[in-house]
């Protein structure tokens, strides 16, 4: 399996260190879950059903057409 090492802070470090002990897992295996969610290339699970029609309730529309004169176009 590869390996990759980068470089944090170490109020960075502390921060990972605990989080991943607070979920009872390995620091290794806490950056893996990280990094993997990050680098999915696919919607995460019910977020298309979740937008999809959200604008149901208030429906888009056209808006009127602008009128523009001289005044508010730039020479």
């Amino acid at each position: 399996m590869p390996q990759l090492h980068f470089s944090v802070d170490d109020k960075t470090a502390a921060r990972l260190a605990r989080r991943a002990a607070a979920r009872g897992m390995s620091l290794s295996k806490y950056l893996a879950g990280l990094v993997g969610r990050a680098a999915e290339d696919t919607w995460p699970d019910g977020y298309l059903p979740s937008v999809v029609g959200s604008c149901a309730a208030a429906p888009l529309s056209e808006p009127e057409e602008l009128v523009l004169d001289d005044t508010d176009v730039p020479p």
